[in-house]
Order: structure tokens, then sequence, then C-alpha cells
């Protein structure tokens, strides 16, 4: 171990990186439950797909009270029967709306739903021309497999627009977790090539989280890769390879923190703020690349370092 001293502290750079970020990815998948993001998000996105969005307009005065008119014309009848077809009421978790619904479940409720003719007459010229632009022929609806395609195919647009909205929130905290910690690159890189042991130390504990397995991107959905929405994790799953170690939370309490800052700050009132300050944009920057990235680079790293060791010796046959 000791014969890689440079590789070993950017192996300790990228598996701090790399639990820095999985704690980013829990905060930031508490702020979207509670603010139910993907559930919103999806809703609007069915609501866009059915041609029924509302305008900015309509949005603010969404809270008013409705006319005995427009309560029995709603605007949005394709998306109302939609969200209230059993189907897709199974989906619900309790007090919360669906935030994932599968291609096939998406078809046969819409199907249902356009069977009725008060819908018929009701949908949008939008929605209508999509529909006919998918079975190929005026007036005839498509079937459930055309329907599940084209789900499928907006859905990919809106993961990656989901991924873009929460890419603001990891920035900050990635930001708001650094300074939290004293996550310096600049004094975690000193302290990693001055102190052997604890080099040697967090190489092990870098290997150890590989073998827990590649992070996910969020903590709901399983196929973090899969531009589709994907089955949430069940509710009752208590280990997932997002989960912080309790070795890996004593190791970053031992590697970060403001301890003893106070006494380093005095007599160096310009290095200090600007060598922290240096590290901090380091480190956010960092983090906010992602678990998933900083796995696969720990990875590379440990196996690079893997490939340098020379071969272990052996008896010579007599």
């Amino acid at each position: 171990m000791a014969g890689f001293p440079v590789l070993d502290v950017v192996i300790g750079l990228a598996f701090v990186y790399l639990l820095l970020a999985l704690i980013c990815t829990t905060i930031m998948e508490w702020i979207a439950q509670l603010g139910k993001m993907r559930a919103n998000m999806l809703e609007r996105s069915v609501q866009q797909l059915f041609d029924e969005e509302k305008s900015p307009d309509e949005e603010k005065s969404h809270d008013e009270e409705k006319s005995p008119d427009e309560e029995k014309s709603p605007k949005a009848p394709v998306t109302i029967g939609f969200f209230t077809h059993p189907l897709i009421q199974a989906l619900r978790s309790p007090n919360q709306r669906p935030s994932y619904i599968p291609g096939p479940i998406f078809a046969k409720a819409l199907r249902d739903v356009l069977s009725e003719k008060q819908t018929r007459e009701q949908m949008s010229a939008g929605l209508k021309q999509s529909l006919e632009a998918l079975s190929g022929k005026a007036g005839e609806a498509p079937d459930e497999t055309q329907l599940g395609e084209w789900y499928d195919q907006v859905m990919e647009r809106v993961s990656g627009a989901y991924k873009r909205a929460t890419r603001k929130w990891i920035i900050i905290l990635a930001l708001g977790l650094t300074v939290i910690t004293n996550a310096s690159t600049v004094k975690l890189a000193g302290n990693l090539w001055q102190n052997p042991t604890l080099r040697a130390y967090v190489v092990e504990r870098a290997r150890a989280r590989l073998e827990e397995g590649p992070p996910l991107e969020t903590v709901e959905y399983t196929e973090p890769n899969n531009p589709k929405p994907t089955a949430p994790i069940e509710s009752d799953t208590t280990r997932s390879p997002n989960s912080i170690l309790a070795e890996e939370q004593a190791l970053v309490g031992d590697l970060l923190g403001w301890s003893g800052e106070w006494a380093a700050l005095r007599g160096h009132y310009i290095s200090w703020p600007l060598l922290h300050l240096l590290g901090w944009v380091l480190t956010a920057l960092g983090v906010s690349l992602g678990a998933p990235f900083w796995f696969d680079i720990l990875n590379r790293l440990v196996n690079l370092r893997a490939s340098g060791n020379p071969p272990p010796k052996t008896d010579e046959k007599k």
C-alpha cells in the first residue's frame, strides 16, 4: 500500500466525494418526496400529453371558486378521467398521487377513458390528432401497444427534465454540505498525504464500498440509467446501495469537520480563507457530479492500483 501514495490520495478523495454525494442524493429524495416533485411532474406531463395543460392565467385562478357550468364541464376531461381511473388510483400511496405509471397500465386506463362517449366528445383537437397519427387511420383509436409506446417515448423526455430540475438542487446541497462539514479538498488531500495509516484505511474502506454495488441516482427508483420511469423500491427495503455504513459515517467524522480550525486560522488570516474557499469549491463541484460518477471513477482507480501490485512470491520448487 505504501508504494502508491499519490494514487491512494486520489482514491481517498474520490471515496469522500462518493460518500458526500450519497448524502446529497438522500437529502434530495427527502425534498422530492416532501414536495411531491415526481408526482407533480408526472401529472403535468400527462396533462400536456392530452393537450389539456392549463394556461398561466388558469393556473393563477386555480384556487378561485368555480361556477356551476365549469364544474359540469371540466376543461381537462381526459386528464380527470385518467387519474380517477381505478387502475391509476391503485398506484397511489396513502395521501399521495402516483409518481410512477407503467406503460401498459397507462394504455389500459386511457383506452377505458376514451371509450366513454362524453369524454371523446370533450377531448382536445390536439389529442385527437395525436391518436389518429398513432393509429394511422382517421377516427380510429390506437391499440394498447401503440399507446404504451407513445407514453414511454414521452416519459423519456420527462425523465431528462426531472434530472435537470434536481440537478440545481444537488448543486445547492453539495455546496451547503461541503461548508457544513468543512470538506475542503485541499485540507483532505494534505491529511491523506501526511498520514500513511489513515491513507491505507481509507483505501480499504473504499474497496468495501465498491462491494456494496453501484449506487442509485435516486433512492426511490431502481434503474437510474433507464430513461423510462422504473418501479419504486419497496417501502420496507432497509438496505440499499445508497446507505452509508456505520464505519463510513465514523470515517467521515474523522476526516472532516471544524475541529482545530480556529487554531489554524491564527496568523493565517489571508491564506486560510483562500485555501478553504478553493477546497470548498473543488469539493462542491466534485460532489455535484453525483454518486454513480464517483463510484465508476473509484472502481477504475482501485482496479488500477490492484494491477500495479507486484505478484505474490511463491516457494521455489525443490
